[in-house]
């Protein structure tokens, strides 16, 4: 099983764990992890999970990250209100 990590900008990684999964949150091996920053100071990441379904937590400046993995409603993922 895949475990999602983080890495600190003082050079470790770290596990990105969720305990409202049984497994923590693992995902299939080497799944590719979207990082995406939608302002300054926010990082969005996104990842497939086993059941084929795409999966969401982030990181904030004011609290860090949310602890969590959310399940995305299809078609949601990456979008953004109109300009």
């Amino acid at each position: 099983m895949g475990a999602i990590t983080g890495h600190q900008w003082f050079g470790h990684w770290f596990r990105l764990p969720d305990p409202n999964f049984a497994d923590q949150f693992t995902v299939p091996p080497r799944s590719t992890v979207t990082a995406l920053s939608r302002y300054p100071d926010h990082i969005d990441l996104f990842v497939v999970g086993y059941d084929g379904g795409v999966y969401s937590t982030f990181w904030d400046v004011n609290g860090g990250w949310f602890g969590h993995w959310f399940a995305r409603a299809p078609g949601s993922a990456g979008t953004r209100p109109p300009d």
